[in-house]
């Protein structure tokens, strides 16, 4: 069995409207919620008969992966990664001082 995500919408006054996300062409009415629901599964039991889903791996490697790790023979690589340890921890220290905490995300 597979879940799949029904939009369903009121219509206020002119019934329900499913949609399947991802397959705008599946929608299907009704004139109360269950009906909709029911359409809608009619509907995609329909649009995909005979058919099948199938996963497939892409290859791809995003860009900067491919500058991971070349610095890690570098002898100041260390004294670089202790410096800005102590940099954050500095402002780290200042923004708790001022009431404030550091968020890295954004």
């Amino acid at each position: 069995m597979t879940k799949v995500s029904i939009v369903l919408e009121d219509k206020q006054g002119e019934g329900f409207l499913a949609t399947v996300l991802g397959l705008p062409e599946c929608k299907a009415q009704g004139v109360n919620r269950q009906e909709a629901l029911d359409n809608i599964q009619k509907v995609l039991f329909d649009h995909l008969q005979g058919s099948e889903i199938i996963e497939i791996n892409i290859d791809t490697e995003h860009p900067l992966l491919k500058l991971a790790g070349i610095f890690q023979d570098d002898p100041q690589f260390n004294d670089m990664l202790a410096f800005i340890e102590a940099d954050r921890r500095e402002l780290d220290a200042k923004l708790q001082a001022e009431g404030t905490e550091s968020n890295p995300a954004g």
